[in-house]
C-alpha cells in the first residue's frame, strides 16, 4: 500500500481518492513521521430504505382495483372515502373496555407530564373516543359503526353530551387527525390535552379504589 506524503497527497488527491476506494484507505506520513488513513465515509441508511418490488402492475390496473373496492363496499357518489374505510375499520374491530380506557387516560397524563404532548393527544384521543362509545352504550343508545366525527355529532345530537363537551371533542379531533396524518400542529395549548382527560374521566363510571 503505498504511504503519501502531504506533498503527494495534495499534488495527487484524485489517485489518492481512487486508492481509497478501490483498496479500502490510503496513508498520508507527515514530517514529524505521524501516519494519517484516510477512509471513505459509511453511508447513512434510513430504516425506509427498502428494496420496491415490480409487480408488474400498470397505473390503469391500479385504478381498476380502487374503482372495484368502492363497488364491493357500496360507497356511493360523493361519498367520504376516508370515512367509510374507517367506519368498516371499526366494524371489525373491538372497543376499549372500561379499565383499558382508564390505563389510556393515564398513560396520555404520563406521556404530558413527560413533554411528549403530540403522543399524549393521541393516545388521550383513542381513550376518549372509545369513553364516547361506552357512555353511549351504557345510555342505552344504539350506535352503530361510525366515524369519529358522526359519532361526536350522534351524541350531542342525543343529548348525551353537552354543547361544551361537544366543541372540546370536535377541537381535539381535528388535532388527531392532523397528527395522524402527518400535519404540523405547533399552533395549539396541550392544556387541551388535560381538558379532554377530565372530561372523558367525568364521562366513565367512578374507577373503583384499589
Amino acid at each position: 500500500m503505498n504511504v503519501y506524503t502531504y506533498t503527494e497527497a495534495r499534488q495527487n488527491l484524485a489517485r489518492l481518492l481512487e486508492q481509497v476506494l478501490a483498496e479500502g484507505e490510503a496513508r498520508i506520513r507527515r514530517k514529524d513521521g505521524q501516519v494519517f488513513v484516510i477512509k471513505p465515509a459509511q453511508k447513512q441508511s434510513s430504516s425506509f430504505d427498502v428494496a420496491g418490488l415490480d409487480l408488474d402492475i400498470s397505473a390503469a390496473e391500479i385504478v381498476q382495483f380502487v374503482q372495484e373496492s368502492r363497488q364491493h363496499y357500496q360507497v356511493g357518489p360523493g361519498a367520504d372515502w376516508e370515512e367509510e374505510v374507517e367506519t368498516l375499520i371499526l366494524a371489525a374491530a373491538q372497543p376499549l373496555n372500561e379499565q383499558e380506557i382508564y390505563q389510556g387516560l393515564a398513560q396520555a397524563q404520563k406521556l404530558l407530564e413527560a413533554g411528549f404532548t403530540e403522543i399524549s393527544l393521541l393516545q388521550a384521543w383513542s381513550a376518549a373516543e372509545a369513553g364516547c362509545r361506552l357512555m353511549a352504550q351504557q345510555g342505552g343508545l344504539e350506535i352503530r359503526p361510525m366515524s369519529s366525527g358522526k359519532l361526536v355529532k350522534f351524541l350531542v345530537d342525543s343529548g348525551t353530551i353537552s354543547q361544551t363537551d361537544y366543541e372540546l371533542l370536535t377541537n381535539v379531533m381535528k388535532l388527531r387527525n392532523a397528527l395522524a396524518h402527518g400535519y404540523s400542529v405547533a399552533d395549539y395549548d396541550p392544556a387541551i390535552i388535560t381538558e379532554l382527560i377530565n372530561t372523558v374521566t367525568h364521562f366513565l363510571p367512578a374507577q373503583p379504589a384499589r
